[in-house]
């Protein structure tokens, strides 16, 4: 496979990224919420980690820590849950 053709491919793949995160994300909004799993509850968390205000960052900190009660290994949850911390300090 040429670079040309790795390189389409990848700029093809970070074009969709966000788009399929927002998708999977007002879908984990729309599950009833006695019907989640762990993954469902990480995507309700990024939901309101991009937005950087105090209330949007509450909410996520809380789903993100739900996510680690049900799961201590889901990584990606203490990720940014550090940077959920981050945007605090410097946005307060």
């Amino acid at each position: 496979m040429s670079w040309k053709v790795v390189f389409e491919r990848l700029v093809i793949a970070c074009a969709l990224v966000p788009e399929l995160d927002a998708a999977e994300q007002a879908r984990a909004l729309r599950q009833p919420p006695e019907d989640v799993g762990t993954c469902v509850i990480f995507q309700r968390a990024m939901a309101h980690v991009d937005r950087i205000n105090a209330e949007a960052n509450a909410q996520a900190t809380a789903l993100l820590r739900e996510t680690i009660e049900r799961d201590t290994g889901f990584v990606p949850a203490y990720a940014h849950l550090a940077v959920l911390r981050g945007q605090a300090a410097v946005h307060g």
